[in-house]
């Protein structure tokens, strides 16, 4: 990616921020949770599931949560410089907006991220010198936070023999955006089960890194990343896993399960 040994320039924080926000989950990932708690603030929660509809949930098959831990030290000594509210404040970020302000920004110096009451806005001064606040995200109570990190905990597989696979980004690339695994018990999967076999999906740019756009800016180490299926109880789980020097991911789609049919005798 960058020298590791030089001090990172705002061009190269920006460049890393839009590879990291926009193009990692290629956007549809619009929220991040960050959980106040400086011990965990290498850890960021994306996911699609905005605050509203937090508050009133319901499980539905198109909702996704993905753990990134960032392990680059530099990038996230940079990131706290300029926002330390992230660091000890519980909140939810929008995605776009914040990285769209980001763009605009023509000297990092001027801007600023504060609280004003339940709102984390984003000021900065533009071109003209004139002060632009933007809304970018809303205050979290602890167990708002808990409950996204539940969630995603909840849909991660808990069977003693999951089955996995390694998938290159260009194997995925030539199906059209898709994993499918064919899950089956002698491949793996829970022996407390009768044998079983299904296809199971795991999508593009939700479930799976958009590897394409963000190996653009990042590095070249590793193109590949690991599905995993598994068993709870009597229906099946699915989980990615990217792992990199520069972050990993684990990301969890908790309603959506697969249910295998017993294969007959």
């Amino acid at each position: 990616m960058f020298n590791p040994d030089e001090p990172m320039s705002e061009k190269e924080f920006n460049t890393t921020s839009k590879a990291v926000f926009y193009q990692l989950f290629n956007r549809k990932l619009s929220f991040v949770v960050f959980t106040g708690d400086e011990k965990k603030y290498h850890q960021w929660l994306f996911t699609n599931v905005d605050y509203k509809t937090m508050l009133v949930y319901d499980a539905k098959p198109d909702y996704f949560y993905s753990l990134v831990t960032i392990r680059d030290k530099k990038y996230l000594d940079k990131f706290y410089t300029l926002f330390p509210i992230l660091k000890t404040t519980p909140c939810l970020i929008q995605v776009v907006d914040f990285l769209s302000s980001l763009s605009k920004i023509e000297d990092m110096s001027t801007c600023q991220m504060k609280r004003m009451r339940s709102d984390i806005i984003l000021s900065y001064s533009d071109k003209n010198n004139n002060v632009v606040e933007k809304l970018i995200g809303t205050v979290l109570e602890d167990i708002d936070v808990d409950m996204y990190y539940t969630l995603w905990e909840s849909g991660l597989i808990k069977s003693n023999h999951p089955y996995s696979k390694i998938y290159t980004y260009s194997e995925i690339n030539e199906i059209d955006g898709r994993a499918i695994l064919l899950v089956n018990d002698s491949d793996g999967c829970d022996k407390d089960h009768d044998p079983r076999s299904t296809p199971v999906v795991a999508q593009f740019g939700n479930m799976i890194p958009h590897l394409a756009m963000f190996l653009k800016n990042m590095s070249k180490e590793s193109q590949s990343f690991t599905i995993c299926a598994g068993y709870d109880k009597d229906s099946v789980l699915v989980n990615a896993h990217y792992d990199t020097d520069f972050l990993s991911c684990v990301t969890t789609q908790p309603a959506q399960r697969w249910f295998i049919h017993k294969k007959k005798s």
